[in-house]
Order: C-alpha cells, then sequence, then structure tokens
C-alpha cells in the first residue's frame, strides 16, 4: 500500500510530543512491511525540505502552527499524489491536521487515530471554583446591570476535530476508555481498539541503571498541569518524605499555569515545597532522545493523571524496566496489570499516591520485579509485528468501505 501520514507533530518537526512519537514509529514499521509511507510534518525551517528516515519519507512543510499547517500541508500532499495516488492516510483528530487535504481529496481513504481531543483536554484541566466563587460572580455580574454568562459551563460546538471524526472512513483508538468518551460526545461510530506501538530503543533495551546510595529516586515525566495529576502529587510529598527521607522527586515536563493567577505550576509547587526543597528537582522539558538517561537514574515512575488516552511516558518507563504507579482512569489501565507489571492507584486520592510510593520505595526487590515484568509486558504486546498487522487490516477495511 501506498500510505500517507499528515501530522503536525513529528520528532523531526516543529514540534515532537506525543502524536508525534506514534507518528514515528507507526511510519517506520508499515515502511518495513513493505509500504511505501510518506509522512507530512511541520518544518523547523522556513523552506520546504525532504527527508528519508527509517525507510519513510517525510514532507517538512514551513508552518508556525497547527492551524497554518493544515492549510500549507494541501499543496504539498497534491503534489505527492498527483505522482502517484496514495491508497490511504491517517491522520489524528487532535488538531484535525488532515481535514483539508480529506476535503479536497475524498477519494482517498481516511483512517483517523484518536489521542485526546481538545474537548478532553479542556475539561481535564478545567477546575470547577467553589459554590461562593460562582455566586460572588454572578452577584458581580448583576451589580454591573447584566446577567452574566457562567464561565464554569462548557458549551459544546461542532469542531474542525469532530469534523474529521465524522469524515473519517475508519476510526481507530489506543484505549476502549477514549473510544467510549469520544463516542458518547461526537456520536456513536464504529471505532476500532488499536493500541499504539512502542518499539523500544536500543539506547532504551541497553540502558544501565545508576543506583543512588541510600536514595530512591521518584520521576514524575509530563507537563505541570491538572489533568496529569500534579496536584495530587503535590499533596502527597509532604506526607511522604515526613515517613522516608530518603525518596527524591524530579518532575521532567513543560510548566504550565497554575490554578492562581499569574502564578506557574512549578512556582507553587516550588512555594509549597519549600521546606522540602532538598528532596524536589525540576528538570524541565526533556527530549525523546536524552529520555533515558532520565530514567536510568530513576528506581520509580509516577503517573497520577486524573484521565489518560494511552501515554506514551509509560510505555517507554515500562519498556526501560522501571515500575510505574498510574492512574486507573483511562488507557494506562489498559496497558497494566496491577500488582504484576506495575501499581494502579485512584485519581483524585493523594493517600493512594503516598502509599503506593512508600511500598515500593521500601522493597528494592519489589521494584525490580515489577520492572522486569513491566517490560516484558510492552516487548510481547506492542510489538512491530503485532501492531503492523492490525494497523494494515484497518487500512484495508478504511479502503473496501
Amino acid at each position: 500500500m501506498r500510505l500517507a501520514y499528515i501530522s503536525f507533530e513529528h520528532p523531526l518537526g516543529e514540534t515532537g510530543g506525543g502524536i508525534g512519537t506514534y507518528v514515528d514509529q507507526i511510519a517506520a514499521i508499515m515502511a518495513a512491511r513493505g509500504h511505501d509511507v510518506e509522512v507530512f510534518t511541520s518544518a523547523v525551517a522556513s523552506q520546504y525540505t525532504t527527508c528519508r528516515s527509517k525507510d519513510y519519507l517525510i514532507h517538512q512543510v514551513p508552518s508556525k502552527n497547527r492551524g497554518d499547517f493544515s492549510h500549507a500541508v494541501v499543496p504539498v500532499f497534491a503534489a505527492a499524489n498527483a505522482q502517484r495516488r496514495f491508497d490511504a492516510m491517517e491522520s489524528a483528530e487532535y488538531g484535525a491536521d488532515a481535514l483539508v487535504v480529506k476535503t479536497n481529496h475524498r477519494d482517498i481513504p481516511l483512517v483517523v487515530k484518536l489521542h485526546t481531543p481538545h474537548f478532553l483536554v479542556r475539561r481535564l484541566n478545567f477546575s470547577i471554583p467553589s459554590l461562593f466563587s460562582r455566586l460572588r460572580f454572578m452577584a458581580g455580574g448583576l451589580f454591573r446591570g447584566h446577567i452574566p454568562k457562567p464561565y464554569w459551563t462548557e458549551t459544546v460546538k461542532a469542531d474542525e476535530e469532530k469534523t474529521i471524526y465524522n469524515l473519517a472512513d475508519k476510526v481507530a483508538s489506543p484505549s476502549l476508555s477514549l473510544a467510549q468518551i469520544v463516542g458518547n460526545e461526537w456520536g456513536k461510530r464504529d471505532i476500532a481498539i488499536l493500541p499504539n506501538p512502542y518499539v523500544p530503543s536500543a539506547a532504551m533495551l541497553n540502558m544501565a541503571h545508576q543506583p543512588a546510595d541510600g536514595k530512591c529516586r521518584v520521576l514524575f515525566i509530563g507537563r505541570l498541569e491538572r489533568r496529569k495529576g500534579i496536584y495530587d502529587l503535590l499533596s502527597a510529598i509532604p506526607e511522604i518524605l515526613k515517613k522516608d527521607a530518603a525518596i527524591l522527586f524530579s518532575f521532567a515536563g513543560a510548566d504550565q499555569p497554575s490554578d492562581k493567577k499569574n502564578i506557574s505550576v512549578k512556582t507553587l509547587m516550588s512555594a509549597q515545597l519549600r521546606s522540602f526543597a532538598q528532596h524536589i528537582q525540576f528538570l524541565g522539558y526533556v527530549k525523546q532522545a536524552a529520555l533515558h538517561e532520565i530514567l536510568a537514574h530513576t528506581d520509580i515512575c509516577i503517573f497520577p493523571s486524573t484521565w489518560e488516552n494511552f501515554p506514551n511516558v509509560c510505555l517507554e518507563s515500562m519498556a526501560a524496566g522501571l515500575p510505574v504507579i498510574a492512574s486507573r482512569s483511562g488507557g494506562m489501565a489498559e496497558m497494566i496489570t496491577h500488582e504484576k507489571d506495575g501499581l494502579l492507584i485512584s485519581p483524585g486520592v493523594p493517600e493512594e499516591i503516598t502509599a503506593a510510593i512508600l511500598k515500593l520505595a521500601q522493597n528494592r526487590q519489589r521494584r525490580n520485579q515489577l520492572g522486569e515484568a513491566a517490560r516484558k509486558t510492552i516487548l510481547e504486546r506492542y510489538n512491530a509485528t503485532e501492531i503492523g498487522a492490525a494497523a494494515e487490516k484497518l487500512f484495508q477495511q478504511a479502503m473496501n468501505g
């Protein structure tokens, strides 16, 4: 098959991210299976360029943002398609990167792979104000002579992500959880469950763990924002350190605005954890190529998200042979079997975070057991053979109508 992946994100493009990691991996897998694969992505350079990586062709299209990319990619795709027609194409629903391309090429079957749509991101990050705050807001508006629109209610509007979902010939989701949420929000349709592949790099598989004398190092990977469970972890840390002062916490991820006006999450955390400053380290955004170096100096990974789809950082941590503590809400509960290859905790319950971290911090043998089982799970379940065959089947279904 001749396949096109249209994605603003890519490790060699303007921005990486989880979608970019997925596109790079699935494109390489499909190329290795004998398909003619081309990826259309954003460009760091100011001019259009092409290059080859892992046996597939990359078109790098100059674009300032996602909205710009969805239009700028159209003539580039059209030129490649004119040379030889694509049999099918794939795009994420997030950002609707291929919406304009599909509108102009309705004859080419489109597979939409769900990641996490904007409506869900907004919902997970939004904190409903207290009753007192809501009443004060309404009273303030009435005092000024108008009835204010409650800012805490969400108006669901038709958007480009919903449009591309409906235009798609086939839709796939990495997790059953996301498929159910999107189906309920945008309308029921047949959604195939197709996990994201994960093929660990040689650096990840050959990573030599560097133990720290007498210390247990806990790593959080992800943007510092509410939906990642950062506030629950923040609440748990003082209690954890009161019971075990030999634990160190590192945070790898970009800083974000906090719930408090004009204060970032990092600033808020630093202030609240001032008494434990020697136990806290902020690493900022870590590029994927350097992640194995961070994981080599880690003993436990923690992902206490309110909800997650199918995060690559969880796959990467498990592939590195590390024990993972993850939220049981969403796709990570479909990756991890509790007490077999990781630990699952309830979102929004800091006490469970405390108990899980202390349990593993004080038992190195158990950490090793869970880490070894985690790596085995990744290698057996998300390998190129299994996921590649399933992706081929999905494209064939899209092409057959």
